[in-house]
């Protein structure tokens, strides 16, 4: 962090910033990753899906299950469109987490056919789905 610090805010790229916040998730700094990622925002750097799913990675590393639940409703307020990437993370971490979470990824599920996702991209969510589940 004190490198990324050093470097003068305009010139950290998106790439830098979803590196340092893939960095915290990745060592379970969540409160660092999400506190960079929201920054952002601030700094009229917009969160690109890299970025999405690096936040809901820490997330899902650290079990934070309500912050999960929020991220969809936060894409939508940045107005993003939620990519595969980050539809697939939601699911497994909702799989793995706790299997209570089914609304949720009925939520998800629901989500993904009213963006009118490919086919091929539902048959992978699907298979995701089932194998997180056959292995409770």
């Amino acid at each position: 962090m004190e490198v990324f610090n050093l470097v003068p805010w305009e010139n950290n790229d998106l790439f830098t910033w979803t590196s340092m916040i893939n960095a915290f998730g990745h060592n379970l700094y969540v409160a660092e990753a999400e506190n960079l990622f929201y920054q952002m925002e601030i700094l009229n750097i917009t969160p690109d899906n890299a970025a999405w799913n690096a936040l809901a990675c820490a997330y899902s590393r650290t079990c934070k299950i309500s912050k999960l639940s929020g991220l969809l409703n936060d894409m939508k307020k940045f107005g993003k469109t939620p990519s595969k990437y980050v539809i697939n993370t939601l699911i497994v971490s909702f799989g793995t987490i706790n299997l209570s979470q089914l609304n949720e990824i009925r939520k998800i599920i629901k989500m993904m056919h009213k963006i009118d996702f490919d086919p091929q991209i539902d048959l992978v969510s699907y298979h995701i789905l089932i194998t997180t589940h056959l292995k409770e």
